[in-house]
């Protein structure tokens, strides 16, 4: 692993880990809560975050095949975004056991991928089929340079959890998990 992923696997580690003990502290209740004017609930980052790195995987095993230019997701028309609503849609119902799991594979996956990535692969330029620059050409970024951003993508979602949990939940939330988990 060159000194430049390192360090980007160490930020990355990081975010994780605060994460993880975020998780880690979350009453199964809480789960379900959405921050005001947030679409997702809790357990919707993290499916989101379960999902998010696989199309990366691809991406830096493309970088390392020698490609100078790799999409994120595939270069058709919200490929990136159906794949990740795909995904996400897939683990609709998995326990949040199973989700913590997958979160940790994906990221180990990851991890594995950019330890074999040359040094050269770092220059290979990443789109996301739809993402427009500033001056409508289509948006385009160093891997080097979109690895640090992922690196923090984390912290977003971290953020999002926390405010979503600052409140406790309502008591209706609170029945219907207790009564799911009786059966």
């Amino acid at each position: 692993m060159t000194p430049e992923i390192a360090v980007i696997v160490q930020r990355a580690s990081a975010r994780r880990q605060v994460l993880e003990g975020l998780l880690d502290a979350l009453p199964g209740e809480y789960w379900e809560q959405r921050a005001p004017g947030d679409s997702w609930s809790v357990r919707n980052h993290v499916e989101h975050l379960a999902t998010v790195d696989r199309p990366l995987v691809s991406l830096l095993e493309e970088a390392h095949r020698g490609a100078t230019e790799c999409w994120l997701g595939g270069p058709g028309a919200g490929a990136l975004l159906d794949a990740r609503e795909a995904g996400m849609a897939a683990l609709a119902g998995v326990e949040a056991r199973e989700l913590r799991l997958l979160l940790r594979r994906e990221r180990t996956a990851v991890e594995s991928a950019l330890a074999a990535l040359p040094p050269s692969a770092c220059d290979c330029t990443v789109r996301i089929a739809g993402a427009i620059g500033s001056g409508g050409e289509p948006a385009a970024w160093p891997l080097r340079t979109y690895l640090a951003s992922w690196a923090e993508h984390d912290g977003l979602h971290e953020a999002a959890i926390r405010v979503a949990i600052a409140a406790p939940p309502d008591l209706a939330t609170v029945m219907l998990v207790r009564a799911a988990r009786s059966g």
